[in-house]
């Protein structure tokens, strides 16, 4: 995971009676998050699943899985197609949720905040670093949008491969970064018979407040 905080300054609220170590829990969201990412690292198949929740001005939602890719000064990272419904939805409606499971620590970290995409610059960066397969599909990709078959995809692909002649693959304008900044996060551990410990950390102006909340 790319970390690029310290969280030197981040203040917390806690009127909490239980131990927070006994929880794994550090007073800072960010900091508790890193650790619980760190013991899911260890078990999980793919600890950087996440789900990303988003509504439309509607008022519908839709639920999908995207990859985690790492906190860059306070706010969670993740990559999609600006021609998708999620990014419609991000551009008319910025409040998104996140949803990590690790069902191995049974843990579950729900993180809500307002998404925003990234600088171009930094969508280049990390699209120079992806795979060039990978590179190759987000260029083609109209994601969202109706085709006939997958062979016309495949088509599609072929000739852009065609068209490129083993040029470099530059990022598409349609492609590129988002950045969330969570206004709540929270911890849940599974417990027997339900007995379940939920934490919230709630953002009130520049200061997180604490609280425990019942399964």
């Amino acid at each position: 995971m790319t970390k690029t905080d310290d969280y030197q300054n981040i203040q917390v609220g806690i009127e909490l009676k239980d131990s927070l170590e006994e929880f794994f829990l550090e007073s800072c969201p960010f900091k508790t998050f890193e650790k619980w990412y760190a013991m899911a690292e260890k078990t999980e198949a793919n600890v950087d699943a996440m789900s990303v929740a988003t509504v439309d001005v509607l008022g519908v939602p839709r639920n999908r899985f995207l990859l985690f890719k790492g906190l860059m000064n306070s706010q969670f990272v993740f990559y999609t197609n600006y021609l998708s419904q999620k990014a419609q939805d991000i551009d008319q409606n910025p409040h998104v949720s996140l949803n990590f499971f690790w069902s191995t620590v049974k843990f579950q970290v729900r993180i809500t905040g307002v998404a925003h995409r990234s600088s171009r610059e930094f969508s280049r960066d990390y699209f120079r670093s992806r795979d060039r397969d990978s590179q190759l599909a987000s260029a083609i990709s109209r994601q969202s949008s109706a085709i006939s078959s997958r062979k016309e995809l495949l088509e599609k692909l072929g000739e852009f491969k065609l068209l490129l002649n083993n040029k470099e693959v530059d990022c598409p304008e349609h492609w590129g970064g988002y950045l969330l900044t969570p206004t709540e996060f929270e911890f849940f551990i599974y417990g027997e018979h339900r007995i379940n410990d939920r934490f919230l950390f709630k953002k009130n102006e520049s200061n997180w407040n604490l609280q425990r909340l019942q399964p």
